[in-house]
């Protein structure tokens, strides 16, 4: 309901007036009673969204079939961490000096207070921080993705920009390939911000003779966010282009999301490998 209309009547020589309301042709009434008038109390009509949203949301960013894990070094409440995180085997993606770079790493998970959800009269500590055992600033652990990935120096490729609103593109030039993403939606100034909705987010390049466009990423509306280019380099080894996008939709979360080339089909440019989402407050 975005607002209401209030109406107060007011006795006057004997005669209440109706004050002005929403309707355009609402009829004015008299009384005749003695009895001071009660302030009367209409409803406008409920605020109605004009805007005509798609059903499409890609990818599922609570989809628990991914065999693969991902999550960055950091402070997450208790249920965003596994609780066996300490005993896989992870991969990172560091950067070290001059260069990127995947390689092991050891990590370790901390029981820290949660100052969102932690209760100072239980003394109970529910929060948890995830350290990569590693001097050089990792950008994200990796895990159970089988042979997929393996120890090696990344090429990073670089990012003209990191996010694309609707109607925009940018070219990636990377090891003698083309990339091309996309984005298609509607957008309109309102108030300060810019809204968008009904986003989706393109790759486009040649692959074995053939141009391919596959959609990365697709959502109806957003709440003050914006789908975020984090990296893009050749992670799996593969001499192509890899990705990580936030593909977060809302202000208060975070979802990385790894989208690697060597696993993908033969008609795609890149597959879903593993999706990590965390909230804030």
């Amino acid at each position: 309901m975005k607002g209401k209309i209030v109406c107060f009547a007011s006795l006057l020589a004997g005669l209440a007036m109706a004050c002005n309301s929403s309707k355009p042709a609402e009829q004015q009434t008299e009384t005749h009673s003695d009895t001071p008038a009660i302030a009367q109390v209409s409803e406008a009509p409920e605020f109605r969204d004009s805007v005509q949203y798609d059903s499409l949301s890609f990818p599922d960013i609570y989809d628990s079939s991914f065999t693969g894990r991902i999550i960055y070094p950091g402070v997450f409440h208790g249920d965003e961490v596994w609780d066996d995180t300490e005993g896989d085997k992870w991969l990172g993606l560091f950067k070290g000096t001059g260069k990127y770079y995947v390689a092991a790493t050891p990590v370790t998970v901390k029981r820290v207070y949660d100052v969102v959800l932690d209760d100072d009269s239980t003394k109970e500590i529910t929060g948890r921080e995830v350290f990569a055992g590693n001097k050089d600033s990792c950008l994200l652990l990796m895990s159970r993705m089988g042979e997929v990935l393996q120890e090696h120096d990344v090429n990073a490729a670089r990012l003209p920009v990191n996010i694309i609103n609707p109607g925009e593109r940018t070219t990636i030039n990377f090891n003698g390939t083309t990339y091309v993403l996309s984005a298609t939606g509607e957008k309109r100034k309102e108030e300060h911000e810019e809204r968008i909705w009904n986003y989706k987010l393109y790759l486009s390049t040649t692959k074995n003779g053939k141009t391919i466009t596959q959609l990365l990423t697709a959502y109806p509306q957003f709440d003050d966010s914006m789908i975020e280019l984090m990296f893009a380099g050749d992670i799996d080894g593969d001499g192509l282009l890899d990705l990580i996008i936030d593909n977060s939709p809302h202000y208060n979360s975070t979802t990385p999301t790894l989208y690697l080339s060597k696993p993908a089909a033969a008609n795609q440019l890149l597959k879903i490998m593993a999706i990590h989402s965390s909230v804030g407050c």
